[in-house]
């Protein structure tokens, strides 16, 4: 076998060897981005199930919140199987479970009764015989001071007369004022912190929601850049197996064709080659 001949087998073997690399530095490079993207969507996935609770939390108190502003549901209503899909989705409650059919109900009913509206509510008789210290304390305070004056006027003759009735009508006015002004400041205290409590429990849920949706637009801008390069190394492998092999072909080409014209027999007028042109004499052709 000839030196042309194995120098044109070299070549092919070069070009197949490099065809082979190149697709083997883009699988490499595939792989490892699948890898990557594997793992950052198992990172967000984990803060996602980590801060569940906080969410679940907060939008349980941004509900509650919304009754009792009178504005729950107010916006458009939702179908159930909308509802649920959020559930399942959003909160992470599980399809068949009672609990999420529960919810789901009570969210489909509450759009069209637009909530208590027990915040925005105005202090009433109601309000005043819920008081438990309005009830336990009013009374007793009344009775004792009225008997006070009653003794007061009886001790002094006066039981009776114009001044001590109108006395009697004046406590009594000013302690039903007092009790009742303790009542309502009560009542409003409350209300201020049902309204703090839960506002902040909504934040708290809010915030972590936010997080979890910052950390999932990481993770997908993560995964795109992963698989962009991942496909320009797929796109590099292609371009360099190709020209690997248009190179070696190419090299195996000028192999044979060298290897032809060395091997070529001699011409009858003694010349070694076709290629081979005699001087002539004097230096010219």
């Amino acid at each position: 076998m000839s030196v042309g001949m194995v120098a044109a087998g070299v070549s092919a073997v070069a070009a197949i060897d490099g065809m082979g690399a190149a697709e083997d530095a883009a699988n490499a490079q595939s792989n490892s981005a699948a890898v990557a993207n594997g793992m950052t969507r198992e990172a967000a996935a984990r803060q996602r199930n980590d801060l569940m609770p906080w969410m679940q939390g907060g939008a349980g108190a941004q509900n509650a919140l919304l009754d009792g502003l009178g504005t729950l549901g107010n916006g458009a209503n939702r179908s159930k199987d909308e509802i649920r899909m959020e559930l399942v989705q959003g909160y992470g409650m599980q399809s068949g479970d009672p609990a999420l059919e529960q919810r789901v109900n009570d969210a489909y009913q509450a759009q069209y009764k637009g909530g208590s509206g027990s915040l925005l509510k105005q202090f009433d008789q109601a309000d005043l015989d819920k008081d438990l210290v309005f009830q336990n304390t009013y009374k007793t305070a009344l009775d004792t001071g009225l008997n006070a004056l009653n003794s007061r006027a009886a001790n002094s003759g006066n039981w009776g007369s114009g001044a001590a009735l109108k006395a009697l009508t004046r406590f009594g006015a000013n302690t039903a004022n007092q009790f009742t002004g303790d009542a309502y400041n009560r009542n409003m205290g409350e209300k201020n912190q049902k309204y703090s409590f839960l506002s902040g429990q909504s934040q708290m849920g809010q915030n972590a929601a936010a997080g979890v949706g910052v950390n999932g637009m990481n993770a997908a801008n993560i995964m795109g850049q992963n698989t962009i390069g991942a496909g320009n190394a797929q796109a590099s492998g292609i371009i360099g197996g190709a020209n690997a092999l248009s190179g070696g072909i190419a090299d195996a080409t000028n192999a044979f064709q060298w290897n032809q014209l060395l091997n070529k027999p001699k011409s009858s007028s003694g010349l070694s080659n076709s290629w081979d042109i005699p001087m002539q004499p004097g230096g010219g052709y």
